[in-house]
């Protein structure tokens, strides 16, 4: 590491990027970023690459043409490193915007070498290809290093042991992507978010949903503006809310791919137009100092006194019109066992693949909670990649398995069915991204093979890599019934 010092400037941070590019291993990644702790502007490139409330509205491939140093020879007016957070900074605060956004890149990028553009370009994307996530970087630099994005969780259902006390809210559970909407009313922004975190440019969904939150507003004001209780008229002056949940389409498949694509292109409103095809479906919304404070309003009062108000205004009780993405994840209350079971089957006969039952009386969590149960009519564990198995016979040269783990290292599976041709091929290529990213199975049950102390999955069946979830189930999270094996 001394010799990566003496680099000095944005080199050193270049090398360790090569570093961590260039191995799959967890402890190993782990072990470079210790030693990187002293590298200059190594903590600082990190937290401008992957600080998820840092928005820079510019993509990586709008200044990978500039000219460097390198082709005509321009003098550095100040360091690498200095230019580049610089103009992070300029971007980010909105002091510079469009086409004087893009001239002052090109004098920033004048002064760089090909290699510390091409830095540039990746920060611009929010992504190094180093296989390094949020919470690693906060386990290593300290848990407060960078900011996270939680959500609240669904545990599994178990009917064995569930107790009923008030009756519950048991939504359909939807098949998309997980999508939290910030919502800015002064800056009349929408940024996006998936739940590990990473920014999806939906620049015309955005514009829906700020209609919605606006016309929302606008209805509660007009409902309640002489007759409010103190915590309802803290509504009427926000600047801003927290809206959670679910992108779809026809298929599930195509959704989280467009997801994906949306998350790693970055930013550019005008070529964006994919995000016209989705649906937004709402199942529930905070104040923005709630989201913020990690705090809020009870279940009930959330559905019953907010969602209801917002959703009036589009469905015509109001006086508003319908919009066609924005939907409303109904509720369907129900006080026993019998009724669960009931609307269960109704879910399944209409196509759909469950329900999430929810307590009314509980606030939003910010982490997997009992207070929200899914109810599956399959077994799923989202799992980690630890390592990538080349196949054999038709396979060769292309993905066998990967074989993976619970967060907590107490169930790994190597699972080698439910890959199609292609994505054998695609995942092969990208071998080395594969490793650390969070992936869904589906399996029988638990089980503990023979002469193994380990735990494993019987009949494990890829369902596809979830690029919307940072974090893999544990062990504690697998529901009783399919630990009856072990």
């Amino acid at each position: 590491m001394d010799q990566l010092l003496k680099l000095g400037q944005l080199g050193s941070c270049i090398e360790v990027v090569k570093r961590l590019q260039s191995t799959s291993s967890r402890n190993e990644k782990e072990q470079i970023l210790r030693e990187a702790a002293d590298v200059p502007y190594w903590k600082e490139l990190m937290q401008y690459t992957h600080n998820m409330y840092w928005r820079y509205y510019v993509r990586g491939n709008r200044v990978s043409s500039f000219k460097t140093v390198e082709e005509y020879g321009a003098s550095r007016w100040l360091s690498p490193a200095e230019a580049l957070f610089e103009v992070l900074d300029e971007l980010k605060e909105r002091q510079i915007t469009g086409d004087s956004a893009l001239k002052r890149f090109e004098s920033v990028v004048a002064g760089f070498s090909e290699e510390e553009k091409d830095l540039l370009v990746h920060v611009l994307d929010r992504n190094l290809d180093i296989g390094v996530a949020t919470t690693t970087l906060n386990k290593i630099y300290g848990e407060k290093f960078l900011p996270t994005f939680k959500v609240m969780l669904a545990g599994g259902f178990d009917r064995e042991s569930y107790q009923f006390g008030t009756p519950v809210d048991a939504q359909r559970k939807l098949d998309g992507v997980r999508i939290v909407a910030l919502v800015d009313l002064v800056k009349d922004e929408v940024a996006f978010y998936s739940r590990n975190g990473r920014e999806v440019p939906m620049p015309n969904l955005g514009r829906e949903v700020l209609e919605f939150v606006k016309n929302g507003y606008a209805a509660w004001g007009e409902l309640y503006s002489y007759q409010v209780v103190s915590d309802t008229r803290k509504w009427l002056d926000l600047k801003g809310c927290v809206v959670d949940g679910e992108v779809t389409g026809k298929l599930r498949q195509n959704v989280a791919g467009k997801i994906n694509s949306l998350e790693k292109k970055g930013f550019d409103a005008k070529e964006i137009t994919i995000d016209t095809t989705f649906e937004y479906h709402v199942f529930d919304i905070l104040q923005m100092e709630e989201w913020n404070e990690q705090r809020g309003l009870v279940m009930s009062d959330r559905r019953n006194q907010i969602l209801k108000i917002f959703f009036d205004r589009h469905y015509g009780r109001s006086g508003g019109e319908v919009s066609c993405q924005m939907k409303w994840v109904r509720s369907n209350f129900v006080a026993s066992m019998d009724q669960i079971d009931a609307a269960f089957q109704a879910e399944l006969e209409a196509g759909g693949e469950g329900l999430i039952i929810k307590d009314l009386g509980y606030l939003y969590q910010f982490e997997r909670s009992r207070h929200w149960r899914k109810l599956k009519n399959e077994s799923t564990l989202d799992m980690r990649v630890i390592e990538v198995v080349e196949g054999n016979g038709k396979f060769e040269g292309m993905l066998g398995a990967v074989r993976c783990e619970t967060d907590d290292g107490k169930v790994t599976v190597k699972v080698g069915s439910g890959f199609k041709q292609e994505e054998r091929i695609s995942l092969w290529a990208g071998k080395e991204c594969l490793i650390g990213r969070v992936v869904e199975v589906k399996y029988n049950t638990l089980i503990r093979p023979e002469g193994s102390e380990e735990l494993s999955l019987f009949l494990p069946v890829f369902k596809g890599v979830r690029a919307d979830k940072d974090t893999a189930n544990t062990f504690e999270e697998i529901p009783e019934k399919d630990k009856m094996l072990i």
